[in-house]
């Protein structure tokens, strides 16, 4: 059976990616608790993650689409030919 998956790089880039983000909005946190810094630095890893959930999650549906309409296009094909 086939499955539709991201590529390995892909994912090792989203792992490190989100993973940034997420230590960097803690340590964002952090600073804002303890240091009492401007709370407007937390939006920065909140952007990070947005976009990168965004752009996967956008970019793996559309290529599904394509692959799905693709497969119904090649399978009609294969059904109009034999009869």
């Amino acid at each position: 059976m086939a499955t539709f998956r991201m590529n390995q790089f892909v994912i090792v880039f989203m792992i490190i990616w989100l993973g940034s983000a997420v230590v960097g909005f803690f340590v964002a946190l952090g600073l804002v608790l303890i240091e009492d810094l401007n709370p407007f630095i937390i939006i920065g890893p909140i952007i990070m993650l947005i976009f990168g959930f965004g752009l996967m999650n956008y970019d793996f549906n559309s290529e599904k689409k394509i692959a799905i309409e693709a497969l119904e296009m090649i399978l009609k094909a294969e059904i109009q030919s034999t009869l």
